[in-house]
């Protein structure tokens, strides 16, 4: 059923449904169909939605839009949880990021330890291809991902405690994953900062 939707929402764009004097589609009801199959559980309509509500670039549909405000923040990012807990790496970096930064909450507030736990669950998910070769170019590649975990644990903030062996070793793992990615000068950096961090440990 939600594929039906999604075929209908795409239907409207293309024009199949609209008279030849009639300027443009029924965005109306594009949408609607749209919605209807991010309700049914569709995948890519779950996410589309999520990206119109929160003003982001999107293939579906790309000319409609939605208001800025609170409330569409919020639905946007219910969408993006969805798409999230169904394995979706960049729903899960952007509630990363929105819970990091505090910026696109909405209603929700600043939460490191939530961030923390899309960041951890973004990682997770299979980085390289099936022979384990990284990609260094890709978006938010996970040597970034964790480094950026070590810093919060480094400095502690929003409901995170801060915890120095746990912001080395990540650290230490963004150092690895970076090496692999053939970033080596990033790879220093960050075996370096891990070092100073375990030094601290020991003092």
């Amino acid at each position: 059923m939600g594929q039906i939707h999604l075929d209908l929402a795409n239907y409207h764009e293309m024009e199949r449904f609209t008279k030849v004097d009639a300027e443009g589609y029924d965005q109306e009801a594009a949408l609607y169909h749209l919605r209807h199959a991010a309700d049914c559980g569709h995948l890519e309509a779950i996410i589309t939605m999520g990206r119109i509500a929160l003003q982001l670039s999107h293939d579906i549909l790309p000319d409609i839009t939605m208001e800025d405000n609170l409330a569409n923040i919020d639905m946007g990012l219910d969408f993006m949880n969805l798409a999230a807990m169904a394995g979706d790496r960049g729903a899960m970096i952007l509630l990363a990021k929105a819970y990091d930064t505090g910026e696109q909450l909405g209603t929700r507030l600043r939460s490191w330890p939530k961030a923390i736990n899309w960041y951890t669950l973004a990682v997770s998910m299979e980085s390289g291809d099936e022979e384990g070769n990284y990609d260094g170019t890709m978006d938010d590649p996970t040597y970034q991902l964790l480094a950026r975990q070590a810093e919060m644990y480094r400095h502690g903030e929003y409901e995170l405690d801060a915890d120095t062996a746990k912001a080395a070793e990540l650290y230490t793992e963004a150092a690895d994953a970076a090496m692999a990615a053939m970033k080596g000068r990033l790879a220093n950096k960050f075996y370096c900062l891990a070092e100073e961090l375990n030094d601290l440990i020991d003092l």
